[in-house]
């Protein structure tokens, strides 16, 4: 706060001029030089600060973002994985029927899939779609 003080008139305008001012590149590469390692939970990256701006900064695989579907974090390094396998709000495809639904409707079209594939208790026959069964019984 001192040196802001100092900068000031007593009228509040500063001593330095706008298009005076010009920046720092010794510096800038100075500290750009520094070492630095990714704060991530999880990433044992290490290098400099220019490095982690440039190359690793918004690509760490242990970066946590939120998933599209089900906006729960996930690291960006297991996204598609998660996508593909873990997600409660993932499609599928019924492999009987190709109708597309959510996982967590699973169970749900599992007990009114027309194709899904029942079995006469009566005759022990097996294999016969839920929409022809009653045409068998």
């Amino acid at each position: 706060a001192a040196c802001l003080q100092e900068g000031l008139y007593e009228e509040g305008a500063s001593i330095l001029e706008t298009g005076v001012a010009f920046p720092d590149n010794a510096a800038r590469r100075e500290v750009e030089s520094l070492p630095a390692i990714c704060p991530h939970q999880g990433c044992s990256w290490k290098g400099t600060i220019k490095e982690y701006e440039s190359c690793h900064e918004g690509s760490c695989p242990a970066m946590l973002v939120a998933c599209p579907a089900c906006h729960g974090p996930v690291k960006l390094g297991e996204k598609e994985r998660h996508a593909e396998q873990e997600c409660p709000e993932r499609s599928l495809s019924c492999k009987y029927c190709q109708a597309l639904f959510h996982f967590s409707e699973s169970k749900a079209h599992e007990a009114m899939c027309p194709k899904l594939p029942l079995a006469c208790e009566g005759c022990g026959k097996k294999k016969i779609p839920r929409e022809k069964f009653l045409d068998h019984v």
